[in-house]
C-alpha cells in the first residue's frame, strides 16, 4: 500500500500573487453548442433568403401594401393613446388612493354602438336591437356587464342570444368589424367617435350611459382636498358652459352628447352593486 502524498504546506504558504499560474477555466462543449448553433442558424437564413418557395416580390408587394401600412400606422396610434390614457388614469387612480379629493363634473358618461360605415343597422336603443348580432366588447369592462344584461333579458323574453366576441387590440377589433366577423362594436363613446371620423369606415347608431340604461354616469375630475381650487375650476367651467364655448370643443371632438348642464361639486355616487 503507498503512502499518501504529503503537502507541501510551507511551499504553497511562501507563494504570492506573482508566483502562482492562474490557468482559465477550460469549457469545450460550450463552443461546441455555440459552433452547432451558429452553423443552424447559418442554415436558417441560407433557407430564408434562396429558397424560391418564399417568393420575396410578392411578400414585399404585400407587405408595402398602403392597406397594411395604414393599418400599422394606425395600430401605432391606438397604442400611443393607450399609453397615454393609461398614464394619465394611473396617475389620477394614484392620486385618489393617496387622499380624499373632491370631484367636478364636466362630461356625460357615455358608451356607443359602432358598425360598419355600410351596415343596414341604423340604430340601437335597446336590448332587443343587437338580438342575434355579433358583438365585440372589451373584457372584463363595465360595458361587457352592461350588454350581457342586455343578453339576459333577451333571453329571457325568447330573443336569440346576443354572440360576444373579444379582441386584446383594438386594431383586431376594427379588423374583424370591417370584414364583417363583428356587427357592432360596444365600447367608450370618446374612441369610438374619434375612430369613426378619422377612419370614415364606421358610423355610431346609438349610445347609451356608462352607468347603465337607469342611471346617467358623470364623468369628473378632481383636486386636492383642501387646494381651494375646486370651486374656482367648477365656476370657470360653468361660465364656458354658459357662454358657449365648451359646447364648441365637445362638438370639435365629436362629443356633443357628453356635454353636462352645469358643473357639479361631489355629485352623488354610482350606488354600489354586488358581485
Amino acid at each position: 500500500m503507498s503512502a499518501a502524498p504529503v503537502l507541501d504546506k510551507t511551499a504553497a504558504d511562501d507563494a504570492t500573487p506573482e508566483t502562482l499560474r492562474v490557468v482559465q477555466a477550460r469549457h469545450p462543449w460550450r463552443w461546441a453548442a455555440t459552433a452547432v448553433v451558429l452553423v443552424l442558424l447559418a442554415m436558417a437564413v441560407n433557407a430564408l433568403v434562396t429558397n424560391p418557395a418564399w417568393d420575396w416580390p410578392v411578400v414585399r408587394r404585400y407587405l408595402f401594401h398602403p392597406s397594411v401600412v395604414d393599418a400599422v400606422l394606425f395600430t401605432v396610434e391606438l397604442t400611443a393613446l393607450g399609453i397615454v390614457l393609461g398614464f394619465v388614469l394611473g396617475t389620477l387612480l394614484a392620486l385618489m388612493r393617496l387622499t380624499r379629493v373632491p370631484l367636478l363634473t364636466y362630461r356625460l358618461d357615455q358608451l356607443a354602438w359602432e358598425v360598419p360605415k355600410d351596415s343596414k343597422i341604423t340604430a340601437i336603443s335597446a336590448p332587443a336591437d343587437i338580438a342575434g348580432l355579433n358583438v365585440s366588447v372589451g373584457s372584463g369592462t363595465n360595458q361587457e356587464k352592461i350588454l350581457l344584461d342586455g343578453d339576459r333579458q333577451n333571453r329571457a323574453k325568447g330573443l336569440k342570444p346576443i354572440q360576444v366576441q373579444y379582441y386584446k387590440q383594438a386594431s383586431d377589433t376594427y379588423l374583424a368589424l370591417k370584414s364583417g366577423r363583428v356587427d357592432a362594436y360596444f365600447g367608450p363613446n370618446p374612441t369610438a367617435a374619434y375612430h369613426a371620423a378619422v377612419s370614415g369606415d364606421t358610423k355610431i347608431v346609438g349610445t347609451l350611459s356608462g352607468a347603465g340604461p337607469t342611471l346617467q354616469g358623470l364623468i369628473a375630475a378632481m383636486t386636492k382636498k383642501g387646494s381651494g381650487v375646486a370651486e374656482p375650476v367648477r365656476d370657470a367651467l360653468n361660465v364656458v358652459i354658459e357662454n358657449g364655448t365648451y359646447a364648441e370643443v365637445l362638438k370639435r371632438w365629436g362629443l356633443a352628447n357628453e356635454a353636462v348642464p352645469e358643473s357639479l361639486l361631489n355629485p352623488p355616487g354610482l350606488p354600489r352593486t354586488s358581485g
